[in-house]
């Protein structure tokens, strides 16, 4: 959803506002976005359409991938429409705000599952998902293309179309989003290897001195350090 008011601290601290991301600093704001909605009309439509949406199709995906790799596809469905939508709108001085991304990509990432799944569009007519999701997608590429978007319908179909995005590659390629479990992992190994390696390497200092000068040559904090050693190799 566009939100054009720069009124509401909320939303201009926490919306996306593409211009302010970098130049601004604000980069909390490519995920910070999709926990706000528009209530502008006195009536909270846009979070209403989406949680029925994410109650209706988010548990089966959940069921089958697993929390933690429901979480990680999650995170990827805020960021990514975030990021786009930083681009695509960035000389449009306005407002990115709401999960309408994140519902895309769990009802593209369903339709793909299962495809030949009955939905009932507008709870009367049968359709297969796969045909239902082509038809949204449709639409929201017509919407994208005819500019409609930024005039008259204040709507971000752009994100939209990215969070399909996600939900289609991360169904045709089963990525699990692994390396967000620690994006930090390697870094943290390789520092821990470079202290394992400096650890050894004074642990031989020492022990060679205990060898030559006896144990009563130690200073107290060369025996914390051994005895702090000597534990970490136990594995306590």
């Amino acid at each position: 959803m566009l939100f054009r008011s720069r009124s509401e601290v909320m939303v201009e601290y926490f919306g996306l506002h593409p211009e302010k991301v970098f130049p601004g600093m604000r980069v909390w704001q490519i995920f910070t976005y999709a926990f706000l909605h528009d209530s502008s009309g006195g009536f909270p439509t846009h979070i209403i359409f989406n949680l029925l949406v994410f109650y209706f199709f988010a548990p089966a995906v959940e069921n089958l991938w697993g929390p933690r790799r429901f979480v990680r596809f999650l995170i990827i469905a805020i960021l990514v429409p975030g990021i786009v939508s930083m681009f695509f709108y960035y000389q449009q001085h306005t407002a990115v705000i709401g999960a309408s991304g994140v519902v895309f990509a769990v009802l593209t990432a369903n339709a793909f599952i299962w495809p030949r799944k009955t939905i009932l569009l507008f709870f009367i007519i049968p359709m297969p998902a796969f045909a239902f999701i082509l038809m949204i997608l449709a639409i929201e590429v017509y919407y994208t293309l005819s500019g409609i978007a930024l005039g008259s319908t204040g709507i971000a179909n752009i994100a939209h179309l990215a969070g399909a995005g996600v939900g289609w590659y991360a169904v045709r390629r089963q990525v699990s989003f692994s390396w967000l479990k620690n994006p930090f992992a390697g870094w943290f190994k390789e520092r821990q290897q470079k202290r394992d390696i400096s650890d050894e390497e004074r642990a031989d200092t020492i022990f060679r001195k205990i060898a030559h000068q006896g144990i009563g040559s130690l200073t107290s904090e060369e025996k914390r350090f051994l005895d702090d050693y000597s534990r970490r190799k136990r594995g306590y």
